[in-house]
């Protein structure tokens, strides 16, 4: 009876066991089985999406993390002269036949850009020169060219030392002490920066041009700050000015300057005329000084020209390199 029994106790052990090994086994099969059917019904709705996505027209298929590169088309408006460019605001039917297609589509462009500031502006809300124009002005300073100057070409600028810049040059002009305050305004003019060659570093817009201010009324800035996407850097389109584009001509005669606009005594924590801004001050005189002098040897051999292939005195008088000064 005690062996009869031990046997039994052993066939119900291995009946368990069994009975578990199956249970698991089972139990795993079930597991494979709705992971293949997840797998299929996931391949399935990408194959719908896909299908569903290639139905649809292609300005409303949905972005599929496409880089978004930065534009660098360019349109040549200087085409177009200045006092042409004044016609074609005041009384069109004035203006003379275009030379060329191109300065036609160029005018066409331009037709529907209204100015937004300048004499031409109507109804201008009290603002008398926004950024582009306060850029001009600072552009055709002769004493800040060392410091901010246009490029060769005259179709974009660099800021040649941004330290100086930031502390006499732009609470001078544009109110501002950050250099990162002065570039955000640059996009939000649109103005576009070339990342290599001889230019790397300057920035452009294709209606801010040496010599142009009525191309310049025309800029807008943008409402929007942004898309919430940079940009991806294109240098492959740069525009090359160097080789594709005319030369803007340089600005041979410039008004005599004023004077700088004073430093801002709340931005230097000192009363004006204290040691920050009197060596502010001494800074740019030396500037000035330079830039008077290059006046002056420049007329200088102007009028050695003049002597030489008319046998009289230099035109170029003391009086006029004084009032340069």
């Amino acid at each position: 009876i005690r062996e009869r029994t031990k046997m039994t106790g052993k066939n119900q052990i291995g009946s368990s066991h069994d009975k578990a090994k199956t249970e698991v086994k089972n139990e795993a099969g079930g597991k494979n089985t709705m992971n293949t059917m997840n797998a299929g019904n996931n391949n399935n709705a990408e194959k719908l999406g896909q299908q569903q996505q290639q139905q649809l027209p292609t300005g409303q298929r949905p972005p599929v993390n496409a880089q978004q590169y930065v534009d660098h088309t360019y349109t040549d408006y200087a085409i177009v002269e200045e006092d042409d460019l004044r016609l074609l605001d005041q009384n069109s039917s004035l203006l003379p036949n275009p030379t060329s297609s191109k300065e036609a589509s160029a005018r066409e462009k331009l037709k529907g850009m209204s100015c937004t500031y300048g004499p031409m502006k109507k109804n201008a809300g009290g603002v008398v020169q926004p950024f582009p124009g306060k850029l001009l002005e600072v552009l055709d300073r002769s004493d800040l060219d060392d410091i901010i100057d246009w490029m060769p070409h005259g179709r974009s600028f660099i800021v040649k030392k941004p330290k100086l810049f930031t502390t006499n040059v732009l609470p001078r002009f544009f109110k501002q002490t950050k250099f990162l305050s002065f570039t955000r305004q640059l996009n939000l003019w649109g103005f576009k920066r070339i990342t290599r060659g001889v230019d790397a570093g300057a920035y452009y817009h294709e209606l801010f041009l040496r010599g142009r201010p009525y191309l310049a009324m025309r800029m807008r800035r943008q409402k929007i700050k942004g898309t919430g996407m940079k940009l991806t850097p294109n240098p492959d389109g740069e525009p090359d000015f160097y080789n594709d584009w005319p030369v803007m001509p340089p600005l041979n005669e410039r008004r005599a300057l004023p004077p700088l606009p004073p430093l801002p005594a709340e931005r230097l924590g000192v009363q004006v005329g204290g040691p920050i801004d009197q060596a502010s001050e001494n800074m740019l005189n030396a500037l000035q000084q330079q830039a008077a002098e290059k006046q002056q040897q420049a007329a200088q051999a102007q009028g050695g020209m003049m002597a030489s292939g008319m046998g009289g005195v230099p035109a170029t008088s003391m009086d006029q390199v004084s009032e340069n000064m």
